[in-house]
């Protein structure tokens, strides 16, 4: 009986001994609950960080730049430029004696002192007219003394170029009657004879003073010489 009690107390003395082991340690903490917002928070906070020392590490390839195009050298204004010279200014183109294309109807005058001549408007045979090879015929053309100056003794209308004088004399005033005042007109005529090959000619002739002079207006006779 006394071993059974005595078993029993130091039962009850062992688990005092066990409780008084454990009377001065503090609770276990709870666990503290998960907040997912700042689980986010972190996460992203770390991706920035990467990002960050990806970046600090790449370097980037630097852009080829363009070349300048230099800028064009303005013009001094105090260097005057070129001029050309107007019209009516520098030498005078001088008066040649008219190719032997087509008549020209009103043909230009030029006055050589007080001597000046002007075709008149009318010429015989017409301008263009078929002569056979070897015919003779009389050209005439009306002139007018647009000078100040009398054609007396010694003026002449005489050939001045072309295809030749086809035989033709010059046409010499001598008489009184044949002078010619300034302002008035007079027919003046020559002897031609076509030549033998058929083509187009042109034989010219101008008025010439008493002392060789040649002036005013040129007249030719234009033709054609045909079988």
């Amino acid at each position: 009986m006394q071993l059974k009690r005595l078993t029993v107390l130091s039962s009850l003395l062992v688990l005092l001994l066990l409780s008084a082991c454990n009377l001065g340690r503090a609770a276990p903490p709870a666990p503290t609950a998960i907040d997912p917002s700042v689980v986010l928070t972190q996460a992203a906070q770390m991706v920035f960080t990467a990002m960050t020392q990806t970046a600090q590490a790449w370097t980037p390839t630097p852009v080829p730049t363009e070349t300048p195009v230099p800028s064009p050298t303005p013009v001094s204004q105090s260097t005057p430029l070129p001029t050309l010279p107007g019209f009516g200014t520098g030498t005078a183109i001088p008066t040649m004696i008219p190719t032997f294309g087509p008549p020209n109807p009103v043909p230009t005058s030029l006055a050589v002192g007080c001597s000046n001549s002007e075709y008149a408007g009318y010429t015989n045979p017409p301008a263009g007219t078929v002569f056979k090879p070897g015919q003779k015929f009389f050209k005439v053309w009306r002139l007018k003394n647009t000078g100040t100056c009398t054609w007396d003794d010694g003026f002449r209308l005489a050939y001045v170029g072309g295809d030749g004088d086809m035989g033709g004399q010059p046409y010499v005033i001598t008489q009184t009657k044949d002078f010619v005042k300034p302002g008035e007109t007079k027919d003046f005529g020559v002897w031609l004879t076509a030549p033998n090959v058929e083509k187009d000619y042109g034989s010219c002739w101008r008025m010439q003073d008493d002392r060789g002079n040649f002036f005013g207006v040129t007249v030719c006779a234009w033709f054609t010489v045909k079988k």
